[in-house]
């Protein structure tokens, strides 16, 4: 074990003082029509799918959606197109994509058409989702009959006014944890004034632009977009107003990219410890304990707000603090030593009791087992992350339930005592199939160590 012997320090995050965020962000945008009614390609000729075949099988799965512009073009997001760090494919590349027109499901009918090009806006931004629009050029030109049409998209400059009624549509889960329908959905929404949409993803850090628009149902969540329509139209009066994307959860108020659940504003770095204060010996969140000021904040030199890696810091406070019966020093697990798999362990923290939730005043603790590396990778890998072997994963397989949320990141995943994992980042909260990923504590217990005793 590795006791803390120096009682000015905090262990914590490197993500926490990046920036205000929910806990998770967002490893793949979220692609889902929330709450979808059934209907027919007949109603909406104008769609299209876009089928990747994302390990280079042949086997082209749907996507993406867009909207059929011209006989040989088609408009969607350039997101659905860009670059997999995981594989390592260059998903700009014609050869990775199918496009299916006049068919109302997903996996069959209509027909398949080649790709000849993709040409996503240059100025596009990955990671703020600026510019996200991009135009898939197909081989042979489309033969239009009632289920396959050209859309119609709105005039440069025009603005739909807030309040407006609108129609998602498209192939996204009906639920968060659910599969993909088969069979098109639609579902009606309203556009939300762009000062209110604006102030309420300001909160988590994240910038609404001026070539952004927000749709959904103020207060009251339920219908949206989710995975699967990504790219696909919101349409009012029968024009295309937006190629959606999305970073929140399904059927939630709000909720981030490789990306879990948040953007970044990259006018703000909370690395400066004037932002922060520290309480400890407190059971609730709004008072009690003692209040500390932070000296200086140390995150780790190889954290990756992208990716995650190394999401590891020390803050360090003004005093020290004074121990007691509420205030003691915890200890953290030998450098190297790895937790088995299935091992009860409990969790801590102030985070949300669920998604769309309020934090809770009082301190909240569960219990989670931690999961076996290579099942949490692989699951992962389905949607692009990369879980390292400096990361541990812990839930409850295939049965989801407790899970770290947003509030908790930064708090500590406890084994027989020892601190053993930092809440890190995760695909939404309570996943069944996606656990909670946290960073893993003896990966760095010899670069904590080192970091405390020459920053005293």
């Amino acid at each position: 074990m590795a006791k803390m012997h120096w009682y000015s320090v905090v262990l914590c995050l490197g993500l926490c003082f990046l920036q205000v965020h929910t806990q998770f962000y967002n490893f793949n945008i979220l692609t889902r029509v929330i709450q979808g009614i059934p209907t027919q390609i007949e109603r909406y000729p104008i769609l299209a799918q876009l089928l990747l075949d994302a390990w280079g099988t042949q086997e082209f799965i749907q996507h993406c959606a867009g909207v059929i512009l011209t006989s040989r073009h088609v408009l969607s997001a350039a997101h659905c197109f860009q670059h997999n760090d995981h594989t390592g494919r260059n998903y700009t590349h014609p050869k990775y994509w199918k496009i299916r027109v006049g068919s109302t499901y997903r996996s069959g009918g209509g027909v398949l058409h080649n790709l000849k090009t993709i040409i996503p806006h240059r100025g596009f931004d990955k990671y703020f989702y600026t510019n996200d629009i991009a135009i898939a050029v197909v081989s042979k030109p489309f033969s239009f009959n009632s289920n396959v049409r050209q859309g119609t998209i709105i005039k440069q400059g025009v603005e739909v006014k807030p309040d407006s009624l609108c129609t998602l549509v498209g192939w996204g889960v009906l639920e968060p944890d659910g599969p993909q329908p088969e069979q098109l959905q639609h579902t009606n929404l309203f556009t939300i004034d762009q000062h209110i949409c604006a102030m309420r993803y300001n909160t988590i850090g994240a910038v609404i632009q001026d070539s952004m628009m927000c749709a959904g149902r103020v207060d009251a969540g339920g219908p949206d977009g989710c995975f699967g329509d990504s790219g696909g139209p919101l349409l009012y009066k029968g024009l295309v107003n937006t190629i959606h994307f999305t970073t929140h959860i399904m059927g939630k108020k709000g909720v981030i990219p490789f990306v879990k659940d948040f953007y970044y504003d990259p006018f703000k770095c909370y690395t400066h410890p004037k932002y922060w204060k520290i309480r400890v010996g407190s059971t609730y969140r709004s008072g009690g304990g003692v209040l500390h000021n932070l000296k200086t904040i140390i995150p780790h030199r190889g954290f990756d707000k992208y990716f995650y890696t190394n999401d590891i810091a020390i803050a360090v406070v003004s005093k020290p603090f004074s121990f007691n019966s509420n205030v003691r020093q915890g200890t953290i697990i030998k450098q190297g030593v790895e937790v088995k798999p299935d091992s009860l362990c409990t969790l801590v923290g102030w985070g949300v009791l669920e998604p769309d939730g309020p934090q809770p005043e009082q301190l909240q603790h569960t219990n989670l087992f931690t999961i076996d590396q290579h099942i949490c990778a692989m699951r992962y890998n389905t949607i692009g992350a990369v879980i390292q072997d400096s990361m541990m994963c812990a839930g409850r397989v295939d049965a989801g339930g407790p899970d770290g949320c947003f509030g908790d990141s930064g708090g500590p995943l406890l084994y027989k005592g020892l601190v053993v994992g930092i809440v890190s980042f995760g695909y939404s909260c309570g996943h069944r199939y996606f656990p909670g990923v946290y960073t893993k504590v003896s990966h760095y217990t010899n670069w904590v160590l080192k970091t405390v005793n020459s920053n005293k």
